[in-house]
């Protein structure tokens, strides 16, 4: 919408895609957002500092969210699932079938 001039701004981009895709876009560079990830758990001897503390756990995150996504898979814990809502992941976690649960 932006490229189009339907929209003055955008934000939260991975900004490679925008560039590949939307050459003609410039980059401010200006923050406009910060956004902080948080690791989930049930029992309280998971600590979780480090992409790499994910390893050894079965892991859940929320669809849409790519850096997320994109670096547990990169750690390959000992599974990972990609949910449509929280509220299943979070349901997951509650039944233990699941042991981080990372959201924003």
């Amino acid at each position: 919408m932006v490229n189009t001039g339907i929209h003055d701004t955008e934000c939260c981009r991975i900004p490679e895609v925008v560039q590949r895709e939307y050459s003609d876009l410039i980059a401010v560079p200006e923050s406009v957002l910060e956004v902080r990830f948080s690791a989930f758990v049930t029992n309280s001897d998971v600590r979780v500092e480090t992409w790499n503390d994910l390893k050894p756990y079965s892991v859940g995150t929320m669809t849409g969210w790519k850096i997320l996504v994109k670096n547990i898979r990169l750690v390959q814990p000992r599974e990972y699932f990609v949910f449509d809502s929280a509220q299943a992941m979070f349901r997951m976690l509650d039944m233990g079938r699941l042991e981080v649960a990372m959201i924003d």
